[in-house]
């Protein structure tokens, strides 16, 4: 580190995401918010051909987590990233011994307004964490509304067929395990969504991860 970032430190400490007080160089969380961050049972959610999805995530949507995740509103490229290095930290070893690390995608015109996918940067944050290859195997076909704005059988009907393979997909040796990425767990049917369409892949395994699983909430607060 040049005298010129000593300086910049200086005036300009990096400070917790979450509760404003000084982090490590270069951390968007404090040493005191990441020990909040307490991990709750993997959710299983059922696929097609009778498969299930276990969906691991790093903790309830609460405290930090919280603040990660809404972050994507702000288009903070760094949280994001900070999302996927902390993800790949602290999943357990089980979930990340992983062929293919593959994002939850958006549709073009909602990355095009939001400036940014955060899930396509944890993803690429995780992928160099743990040198495992990031591949953007799905894309969004349609525009669909926000999920928390839906009843639960309104989100089964907004996302039903709204993924495809990408043509670059087809070199995906069959037998593959792929994780599977997103920031916020609700309901689970957009990672169901996705899941089902990597399936045509004939994958051997594919898990699902997100930085925070919706637990008990109000449907209006899960921005997803």
């Amino acid at each position: 580190m040049n005298v010129l970032q000593n300086v910049l430190r200086i005036i300009y400490p990096d400070l917790c995401f979450a509760c404003r007080e000084l982090a490590l160089p270069g951390e968007v969380l404090c040493l005191s918010c990441l020990g909040t961050i307490k991990p709750v049972a993997s959710r299983l959610l059922p696929l097609r051909k009778r498969q299930t999805l276990a969906v691991h995530a790093l903790g309830a949507y609460d405290g930090a987590l919280h603040k990660l995740v809404v972050a994507k509103f702000r288009r903070s490229f760094p949280t994001a990233q900070a999302a996927g290095r902390i993800m790949a930290q602290l999943l357990p070893e089980d979930v990340t011994d992983v062929d293919y690390i593959v994002p939850v995608p958006l549709h073009w015109w909602r990355y095009a307004n939001r400036g940014y996918n955060q899930a396509v940067e944890m993803a690429k944050a995780m992928s160099q964490e743990l040198n495992i290859p990031y591949r953007p195997l799905l894309m969004r076909r349609k525009f669909t509304k926000f999920q928390y704005l839906l009843s639960r059988d309104d989100r089964h009907s907004n996302v039903a067929d709204v993924f495809a393979l990408r043509k670059d997909a087809a070199d995906v040796v069959v037998g593959a395990r792929i994780l599977l990425i997103d920031d916020l767990c609700t309901t689970g049917v957009t990672l169901q969504a996705a899941a089902n369409t990597l399936q045509q892949l004939q994958p051997s395994t594919i898990i699902a991860a997100v930085c925070a699983r919706a637990i008990g909430q109000s449907r209006s607060s899960h921005f997803l």
